[in-house]
């Protein structure tokens, strides 16, 4: 007996066999059920995820010889000739090489007629999306209202191009591509029935390169069977697919989280001797980037992808949510401009360099800092806006102790310590923000008072209330009310003298700068124009702060 290739030969003949298309097999099971039938249904999805091995099995449920059921007994005539393909009232169309009116008008010729063997004459047009809007037309009126004995079964891989009176005539479902580790999961049962020798991670090598695909995962199986001499190996496989081995990219993603220049670039220098792919390695490792910041967010996820989880959970470890998400555009971006350099490996190395600069790029420039602004590098960095990366500031028991405060009739130097005590509390930029833009108007044994303006009234919500509350209870070790009464008032919120602070500063490195010798020698002597809008004085403790108004 010849041999039968594994995507023909592991087809699915009823639901239970269908892989990964639950919501459309529960659909179509309860409607059996029920004898709710349609006269036309429309399958879309990619390719190779279901849909003409959907319309065969329904083909089956309409004419097994038991009775319309969703559980076709496989065993009568019926059955056997649509399985074996010769079943005279599946009448099956290839869209692609019949898209003429003709065509189309020579199909509906015979709708009329009862059919031969079956329940019901059944027309499957695949590719539908490929016939001619002429065609359309004459399949219009037909697929309406068909005769009792005739149902339409559609697929097409492209339903955008199916004309609207034909998808609303139809009982559409959408066949969805199926995840890497479910198709590893159905090559491990058709493997282990075939008898053949594997590891998991050739399988979700296969999965992977299948690209959503049942079937094109069962075609490079085969191929792979036949490249590894009768076994499925990792080595093999990712040879075979031209795809990189889990353990290079694993060694790049370490030396990557060390800061090991010489030791990432020696590794690159080795593969490019080895014939690595440096192309498909980039594209991989963007891949790999998303599995650790899957890793950091939702580790179960990441237990079904890969084959060895815990290896690339203890290494998403050595990596903040920050690094991941930085090194994943700057792999993104490195990859797409690998087209463009003149020697793939220097692109390549060029993008790891960049991902280690990544950590330099926050630190301060010593250059800017003698001449009184930040570089033109930090310029570009975002800066936040709000509080969140403020630095705590030491206060002295005295300032922290409610007894020892002032009252209301030293407004001035109370509020100077509430910016104080708002810089010592370790809270988020929302809670810090409505501190900063209130004033401290009273402040007793157990009570602050706080007067927010009513342009910022949207920064008084409940949570950020109950937050600043229990932070204010930490430090002072009582059981203290804050209490935030909207309302007018004329002394500055710390947020406005910080402001001001800034805004002076801001000043003084602009006459600074304007004043340099050297700078005004360029200007005189070469034209040289100084932006103004560039000149940032150097970030002191004081956080940010975002200012409503």
């Amino acid at each position: 007996m010849s041999y039968q290739v594994l995507a023909r030969k592991w087809r699915p003949q009823g639901f239970a066999k269908v892989v990964g298309q639950d919501h459309i097999v529960q659909a179509l099971k309860h409607a059996l059920e029920r004898n709710r039938l349609h006269h036309a249904y429309l399958f879309t999805g990619t390719r190779g995820v279901g849909k003409t091995t959907l319309a065969r099995i329904l083909s089956k449920c309409f004419n097994c010889e038991k009775g319309i059921t969703p559980n076709p007994c496989g065993q009568c005539v019926a059955c056997q000739e649509l399985e074996q393909g010769r079943f005279v009232d599946l009448i099956e169309v290839d869209a692609a090489s019949k898209t003429k009116v003709e065509d189309t008008r020579e199909l509906l010729e015979n709708v009329q007629y009862s059919p031969v063997r079956g329940r019901f004459k059944i027309y499957l047009i695949d590719e539908v999306h490929m016939l001619s809007a002429h065609s359309f037309n004459a399949l219009l009126k037909t697929l309406e209202e068909p005769p009792e004995h005739v149902k339409f079964i559609l697929a097409t891989t492209d339903p955008q191009k199916v004309p609207i009176t034909i998808l609303s005539r139809c009982l559409q479902f959408s066949l969805r591509q199926l995840l890497p580790h479910l198709i590893a999961e159905h090559l491990k049962q058709v493997l282990t029935a075939e008898r053949v020798d594997f590891d998991q991670e050739a399988l979700l090598a296969l999965g992977q390169a299948a690209q959503g695909s049942v079937r094109d995962a069962l075609s490079l199986t085969d191929q792979a069977i036949a490249y590894g001499g009768g076994r499925l190996l990792a080595d093999e496989v990712h040879a075979m697919l031209g795809t990189v081995h889990q353990q290079v990219l694993l060694s790049l993603l370490e030396q990557l989280s060390q800061q090991d220049a010489n030791a990432l670039l020696s590794l690159v220098a080795n593969w490019a001797q080895e014939g690595v792919d440096l192309l498909q390695l980039a594209k991989e490792l963007i891949s790999a980037l998303h599995r650790l910041a899957l890793a950091k967010s939702v580790p179960s996820m990441l237990e079904r992808s890969v084959d060895s989880p815990q290896s690339w959970l203890s290494l998403a470890a050595r990596f903040s949510e920050a690094q991941l998400q930085a090194y994943y555009q700057i792999a993104l971006l490195g990859y797409r401009d690998l087209n463009l350099v003149p020697n793939l490996r220097e692109g390549f190395e060029m993008m790891l360099l960049r991902m280690l600069l990544f950590e330099l790029s926050v630190g301060p420039d010593p250059l800017a800092e003698s001449a009184g602004v930040r570089s033109q590098q930090q310029i570009a960095e975002p800066q936040p806006l709000l509080l969140e990366q403020s630095k705590p500031v030491q206060v002295s028991d005295a300032q922290m102790s409610l007894k020892d405060q002032p009252e209301q009739q030293q407004l001035g130097q109370t509020n100077q310590s509430w910016q104080s005590l708002l810089q010592s509390l370790s809270v988020d930029a929302s809670v810090r923000n409505l501190g900063y833009n209130c004033w401290l108007a009273r402040r007793t044994d157990d009570l602050l008072e706080l007067h927010l303006a009513p342009s910022l009234k949207a920064l008084k919500t409940q949570a950020a209330l109950t937050k600043l509350t229990e932070a204010l209870q930490s430090v002072f070790g009582v059981n203290c009310q804050v209490k935030v009464l909207v309302c007018e008032h004329e002394q500055l919120t710390p947020a406005q003298l910080q402001l001001n602070a800034q805004s002076q500063a801001q000043q003084e490195a602009q006459t600074e700068i304007l004043s340099d010798p050297f700078l005004q020698g360029l200007r005189n002597n070469l034209g040289a124009v100084i932006q103004k809008d560039s000149i940032t004085p150097i970030s002191s403790s004081e956080p940010e702060v975002c200012d409503s108004q």
